[in-house]
């Protein structure tokens, strides 16, 4: 067993329902994290353009919808009881609230995961485009840190 995974193990050993967010750039070890951990339902915005036979198609015209389609994939997972993994970049602070908004609407547990990898990423992402994504990401804020379970991974 790898570190990751004996991580999310110990991670998911908690009682109570709860979501987990998985943050962190491309190639940082969110989807392999976030596939590890058991007893939770695992998605991601890009999960959006995959089309069933193992092709992902990406298309930024449609970034938007890929995080709404996720959104209402959590939202539909936590009314059923369910714990779930979203395994997201998560830059920016709005990007995380719409998530910890469906938490709170059903009153579970929000764990959030900062991964600082560098595995190289799955989706083929221009490393200029992962150091402007670098720039961009918004460590996470004082509120979080008091409201939330946070782990630097």
């Amino acid at each position: 067993m790898n570190m990751l995974s004996r991580i999310a193990m110990r991670i998911a050993s908690v009682d109570g329902q709860f979501l987990m967010l998985v943050i962190g750039i491309p190639g940082s070890g969110k989807s392999t994290f976030a596939k590890s951990v058991p007893n939770a339902v695992h998605y991601e915005a890009d999960m959006y353009f995959e089309d069933g036979e193992g092709g992902y198609h990406f298309d930024m015209k449609m970034i938007g919808e890929a995080h709404r389609w996720c959104q209402r994939m959590v939202d539909n997972e936590l009314s059923k009881g369910n714990n779930v993994v979203v395994s997201n970049t998560g830059l920016s602070r709005w990007e995380r609230d719409a998530y910890y908004n469906i938490a709170e609407k059903y009153g579970v547990q929000i764990k959030l995961k900062v991964m600082t990898g560098d595995y190289g990423n799955i989706h083929g992402v221009p490393e200029h485009t992962i150091e402007m994504m670098k720039k961009r990401f918004q460590p996470v804020s004082q509120y979080e840190i008091q409201k939330h379970d946070i782990e630097m991974i």
